[in-house]
C-alpha cells in the first residue's frame, strides 16, 4: 500500500487520516519524503513505482526515507 500527501511552501502541513489498514504490533512501516519537480513531468508516479516494488530507479536523488516500527514507545 502507498498513501501520499502533498506539502506546498508552508511551514506547516497536517493530515489526519488513518491510512494504516491493520496494523500489528511491530510491523515496519516508512516514510519516504521527496520534491516533486513538476517539469519536465511529476515525480510522484515515479517515486510511488520505486517504493512500491522497486522495480524503477527514483527519478532524482532530493529524497529521505525515515523508517518506524509501529507499536508503544520503548522510551
Amino acid at each position: 500500500m502507498v498513501s501520499s500527501h502533498a506539502l506546498s511552501a508552508s511551514i506547516k502541513s497536517i493530515k489526519v487520516e488513518n491510512t494504516l489498514p491493520e496494523p500489528y504490533h511491530l510491523e515496519r512501516y516508512f516514510i519516504a519524503i521527496y520534491e516533486d519537480r513538476t517539469s519536465p513531468a511529476t515525480d510522484v508516479a515515479n517515486f510511488q513505482g520505486y517504493f512500491t516494488t522497486g522495480s524503477s530507479t527514483p527519478p532524482h536523488s532530493n529524497y529521505r526515507v525515515i523508517p518506524w516500527v509501529y507499536g508503544p514507545s520503548a522510551f
